[in-house]
C-alpha cells in the first residue's frame, strides 16, 4: 500500500538499519515508541515525550501474534493502518516502522540467531519467571513470552538511546527491564502517565469495543483502584505494623472491594491486587517510605481492561 506523506516509513529491516546507520553517523539520538496500532492521545503522549528528548522518533505498528493466547481476540484487534498514519503524521513522527512478518518472525536472521536462546527464553531468569507467573502473566499464559520475544528484536534492531512506554502496562514494564538487562544494552526505557478519559477510564485501543453502558459500567475499575489506595493511606495511621497485620489489611481492603464487581453479570474481574512497586511482589509490612501499585483486570463482555495506580 502507498501512502501519501512526508514521514519515512520503513517496512524492510536492511533499510531501517541503513536509517539508523546515517543517523548514528551525524550523531544523533534516537527514541523508540513500539505499538500495535490503532492509535489513541496514550500513545501520541508516549512520542511526545520521545520528540522532547530525542533527535529522531521511530514509531513501529506491528500486531504481534506471539504475544496473544488461545481464544483471544488477535483476529479482531481493531486495526487501521491508514488512520494511524495520519496520527503519527499530526505528531511529526520521523519514521514509522511496519516490519514485515516474514522478516520480524523470523528466527534465523542473523542478527536474531546471535541472540535466539535469550529472545526465546532458552534458560530464563528467576525474575522473569516469577513476573510471568503472576497478575497478567498468570491470567494470560504465553503473553509475556511474546512481549519479551518482539521487544528483545526491536531493542537489537533499533537500539534506541530511549524507549517510551505507558503505564497502564506496568507488569510489561517490568519484564522491558529484564530485557533489557538479559541483552545487556544500555537503553533508557520511560515510563509515561496514564492518559485517561474525563471520566477516569484509561484511553485503550480495545474501548472501541465498548458501548455507552459499558464505558460506564467500565468505570468500576479505576473507582476501585482510587478507593484501595485511599485507604492504603489510612492503613498508616495504625501503630500495629507486624506482617499479620499488613496481609489481614490488604486482605480486608481487597475483599470490600472485589464484591462490588459481583453487583454486574457482564463483568468478571480477573485481579484486584496492592503490590510494591519496585518488585511487584506482595505487600506483608506496610511502611510509609515505600510506593505501592494497586493493579487491576477485568473483562467486560469479551473485552479484556487493566488498569493501576500508584500509591505513595
Amino acid at each position: 500500500m502507498i501512502y501519501i506523506t512526508l514521514m519515512k516509513i520503513i517496512e524492510k529491516i536492511s533499510e531501517l538499519q541503513e536509517f539508523l546507520k546515517v543517523c548514528r553517523k551525524k550523531g544523533k539520538t534516537i527514541g523508540f515508541v513500539p505499538t500495535m496500532g490503532f492509535l489513541h492521545e496514550g500513545h501520541s503522549s508516549l512520542v511526545n515525550k520521545s520528540k522532547k528528548e530525542n533527535d529522531i522518533t521511530i514509531v513501529s505498528i506491528y500486531v504481534n501474534p506471539s504475544q496473544f493466547g488461545v481464544g483471544e481476540d488477535l483476529d479482531k484487534y481493531p486495526r487501521d493502518l491508514e488512520r494511524d498514519i495520519k496520527i503519527l503524521e499530526k505528531d511529526k513522527v520521523d519514521v514509522v516502522f511496519l516490519p514485515l512478518r516474514e522478516e520480524i518472525s523470523n528466527p534465523n536472521l542473523k542478527l536474531f540467531k546471535k541472540y535466539k536462546d535469550i529472545i526465546y527464553l532458552k534458560n530464563p531468569s528467576k525474575e522473569f519467571l516469577r513476573l510471568n507467573k503472576i497478575l497478567c502473566g498468570a491470567k494470560r499464559p504465553g503473553h509475556f513470552e511474546g512481549v519479551f520475544e518482539i521487544v528483545s528484536k526491536f531493542f537489537l534492531l533499533i537500539k534506541p538511546d530511549r524507549a517510551y512506554f505507558g503505564q497502564k502496562d506496568f507488569q510489561q514494564f517490568k519484564i522491558i527491564e529484564i530485557i533489557k538487562k538479559e541483552l545487556n544494552l544500555s537503553i533508557k526505557s520511560v515510563m509515561c502517565s496514564i492518559v485517561r478519559e474525563k471520566a477516569g477510564l484509561a484511553k485503550s485501543s480495545r474501548n472501541v469495543y465498548l458501548n455507552k453502558f459499558d464505558r460506564k459500567k467500565a468505570l468500576i475499575l479505576y473507582n476501585s483502584l482510587c478507593g484501595i489506595k485511599n485507604n492504603i493511606e489510612y492503613t498508616f495511621d495504625s501503630k500495629d505494623s507486624s506482617p499479620a497485620y499488613g496481609v489481614r489489611r490488604r486482605e480486608e481492603i481487597l475483599l470490600k472491594y472485589r464484591n462490588n464487581f459481583l453487583k454486574f453479570k457482564n463483568i468478571k474481574l480477573e485481579y484486584l491486587e496492592i503490590r510494591d512497586a519496585k518488585n511487584l511482589k506482595n505487600i506483608r509490612k506496610y511502611k510509609e517510605n515505600r510506593t505501592y501499585i494497586v493493579l487491576g483486570a477485568m473483562k467486560i463482555g469479551n473485552v479484556r481492561l487493566i488498569d493501576n495506580v500508584v500509591a505513595k
